[in-house]
């Protein structure tokens, strides 16, 4: 994903993921294919968040990533 909230690349199949420890820090590295991706693990009021950095990590930009419930629709 770009600044600008444009998405320039989508990763979609099967995969693995996992919780690693980089320079002390734990993260959780999703694998599809050849596709190595990292994302961060943060606390925030008891809650953890999956997010990443976008760009240049002295800038601070995070993307979180969030749940949405899909409800089905009814007859």
């Amino acid at each position: 994903m770009e600044l600008d909230s444009k998405v320039t690349q989508r990763v979609s199949g099967g995969g693995t993921w996992g919780i690693d420890e980089f320079s002390g820090e734990q993260q959780l590295e999703v694998v599809v294919g050849n596709e190595h991706i990292p994302f961060d693990l943060y606390r925030d009021k008891g809650r953890l968040l999956v997010g990443l950095t976008v760009g240049d990590p002295d800038n601070m930009n995070w993307c979180v990533l969030t749940r949405q419930s899909k409800t089905a629709a009814r007859p």
